[in-house]
């Protein structure tokens, strides 16, 4: 047989070498990968399938006030922020992957088909202390929630996995909720804090306002007629500026306090829910094609450098001489 399938290559019949070699060690070159994709398939069946849901949102848009071009540069001048037009979708996507989401999807309660699920007993959690199993709950659901981001279209998609597609769904609805949760807080918080600093600025603004319309009314009492007299119309013109930038910046600071007041009462959707958590009826995981696929395609890679390359080498070695093991794997 060897000698045949020498002349064949040697004729150029690669194909019918092929047949041939195939013919003779079937068993090692089919059989074998074969059994190892049945076993393979097998044993995705000891692991727990999961499901996919799918959820898009784009970044909730909130508006400016409408402020004046002069109160607004005066504003920038001082160091005040005017409010932005929102988030961008990389804050959104690296927030709905954080600690503090994450934390709280691990101690929500799931309900679907009429029964409550904890995200912990869901997930398998496990850990000696509470600490330790929400750890281990965190990790998880890091690898069970992914985000992706897409900026030309500015929107971001969420995809949960759980053991069936409404609990899939159901975890999707929690992870939207946490980070509605989140920002919220967040702007309110940050809102609180702007607030307090322009309530205080606002009022030193007011009391330097004051004290510049004093000043102005001070003068006119000490100068009855001041037409005759340049220096006086001089310091009028000066005094009258000062009370209007001052003037300018008071009311910059109370259009600031009232922004701040508004971000401190903020209770709208920080999304907008572009399609709802849907998940399908197909398996994301184990995938039980692919697992055959990549068990027949190893074991044979396996198989074919073992007889085509490593027996040829240990034929031409001091170790394919010694009896006993090696003889009985160098005889295939």
């Amino acid at each position: 047989m060897r000698d045949t399938n020498v002349s064949a290559v040697g004729d150029g019949n690669l194909i019918r070498a092929a047949v041939e070699e195939l013919a003779r060690r079937w068993r090692l070159l089919l059989l074998f990968p074969l059994a190892t994709a049945l076993v393979t398939v097998a044993l995705s069946f000891l692991f727990q399938s999961r499901f996919e849901a799918i959820t898009v949102f784009a970044p909730a848009q909130t508006s400016a006030p409408n402020l004046p071009a002069s109160l607004q540069s005066i504003a920038s001048q001082f160091g005040f922020a005017l409010p932005s037009s929102g988030y961008s979708v990389y804050y959104y996507a690296q927030l709905v992957q954080s600690r503090s989401v994450l934390e709280i999807v691990a101690r929500d309660t799931l309900r679907t088909d009429g029964r409550n699920v904890g995200v912990m007993d869901l997930l398998d959690a496990s850990g000696s202390t509470p600490e330790r199993r929400l750890e281990d709950a965190v990790k998880t659901l890091e690898d069970r929630i992914d985000v992706r981001t897409d900026d030309q279209s500015n929107l971001v998609t969420v995809r949960s996995e759980a053991p069936s597609p409404h609990l899939a769904e159901a975890l999707g609805r929690s992870a939207l909720t946490a980070l509605d949760s989140v920002i919220n807080t967040s702007q309110r918080t940050g809102g609180s804090y702007e607030r307090r600093f322009a309530e205080a600025q606002a009022d030193s603004a007011r009391a330097a306002l004051r004290a510049a319309e004093d000043a102005l009314r001070d003068f006119y009492k000490a100068n009855r007629s001041i037409e005759s007299s340049p220096t006086l119309q001089v310091e009028e013109g000066r005094l009258r500026r000062q009370i209007q930038v001052l003037q300018d910046v008071y009311l910059a600071l109370m259009n600031q306090q009232e922004s701040a007041k508004l971000q401190e009462a903020r209770n709208t959707p920080a999304i907008a829910l572009v399609q709802p958590p849907l998940a399908s009826a197909k398996k994301v995981w184990p995938r039980r094609s692919v697992w055959a696929l990549f068990g027949f395609i190893g074991t044979y890679l396996v198989v074919t450098g073992w007889l085509y390359a490593v027996v040829p080498a240990l034929r031409d070695s001091q170790v394919a001489k010694r009896p006993g093991l090696w003889q009985r794997l160098l005889s295939v």
